[in-house]
Formats: structure tokens, sequence, C-alpha cells
């Protein structure tokens, strides 16, 4: 395997936003699951508005593919509240009509605060959710 390079950009998971070029993204790396908030995303927008798509996936055990619960990702903007989605692995036949994954696209304006948080219908600490956002930049100075 080849060694980076010095002035390679290495992909991250955190709590902030990453910017190349136009383009930008966040990936909060796995969350066990929690019946208490947990914030997964916190990063603020430069100078340029962000047009991009939010990928919330639902809570699965690391090691039994069928087991799962309710997860709920909550979205502010400068704290105020935007969105709630509302995922389901635990019936995945659809008995609920809960998608255990959901996309959904949003502009998000200059120099705004964002914060995800997360919270589930049971503690499982082997029970992992992940949330990722790619967008486009525009009008950046």
């Amino acid at each position: 395997m080849a060694p980076i390079q010095p002035s390679a950009s290495v992909a991250a998971t955190g709590l902030g936003l990453r910017y190349i070029g136009e383009h930008c993204y966040a990936m909060s790396g796995a969350f066990g699951s929690n019946t208490g908030n947990q914030t997964v995303l916190d990063f603020t927008t430069g100078s340029g508005y962000i047009v991009g798509t939010f990928q919330c996936n639902g809570a699965i055990h690391n090691v039994t593919a069928d087991a799962g619960n309710t997860s709920v990702y909550k979205f502010a903007f400068n704290n105020i509240a935007v969105a709630k989605i509302k995922l389901e692995t635990d019936l995945e036949s659809g008995e609920r009509g809960t998608p255990s994954q959901a996309n959904f696209k949003i502009l998000i304006p200059p120099f705004t605060n964002v914060v995800v948080h997360l919270d589930n219908s049971e503690t499982d600490s082997d029970e992992l959710n992940t949330i990722t956002f790619v967008g486009r930049v525009y009008g950046a100075e």
C-alpha cells in the first residue's frame, strides 16, 4: 500500500463540516443507540450557501443484523428546529410504514450553525446509527 501523500486530503468523521473546493461533506461516524439526545453533527457554515443532502441511517446491530430500534434525528439551524426524521430498524417488514434510512435535500444559509441530535427508543451500544451530509457551496467569498 502506498503511503498517503502530504498534500492529500483524508476523509474524516466527526461533528464538523469539511470543505473541498466548491463541495463540502460531514460524516458523523458511528453512534451507539442511546435514549438521551446525542449530538451527531455540529458545525457552522461559511460565507456561501449550501445545497445538499443529509442521509440518516437507523440503528443496525453490529452482530445481529435483524436487531434494531427507533431512531429520531432532530435538525436545528441557529437553534431553530427545521426538521425531524424518524427511522425504524426493528420492524424491517414495514409494518409501521417507517423507513430504516432517509435522504433529504436542504438549503443551508451562510453563517448558519447546524446541529443534529439523535435519540433512540432504547440504549444499546452495539446498535449503531450514522448520518452523512454532502453539499455544493455557492457564492462563497
